[in-house]
């Protein structure tokens, strides 16, 4: 961070190292080359600045479909749902919306809901 002068006789023998992920910190230098303290050394003065990211949690629901335990029953099931719904003469809606329910319970007993609470970075 000092690329002037730091020492009387012009050299630069006074250092500021910094490790920043991220650019998270910033220094700023000011070398006093007036010598108002009268040393052999300038006054190198540092300003560091440190921003942290913003961490959000959020909720997250889901079903893990790859863990249904017993594959072929529940694709036997799942077709029974579908053929019921076709052969029982209801109306387009209806048959929609009872595919709809069949379908969730169907999910809710083989692959049931998991709730995760994530965080998300906000840069």
């Amino acid at each position: 961070h000092i690329f002037d002068p730091t020492h009387i006789s012009g050299s630069s023998i006074d250092h500021i190292l910094t490790f920043s992920m991220n650019a998270q910190l910033q220094c700023t230098v000011k070398i006093d080359d007036e010598n108002t303290l009268g040393s052999d050394h300038y006054p190198v003065y540092c300003n560091f600045e440190l921003s942290f990211e913003k961490k959000f949690f959020k909720e997250i629901v889901y079903r893990k479909l790859k863990d249904v335990k017993d594959e072929p029953e529940f694709v036997v099931n799942l077709n029974s749902i579908f053929t019921h719904c076709l052969e029982d003469g209801l109306s387009f809606q209806d048959s929609v919306s009872k595919l709809s329910l069949g379908t969730t319970k169907l999910l809710d007993e083989y692959a049931p809901l998991t709730t995760k609470t994530v965080s998300i970075v906000n840069e």
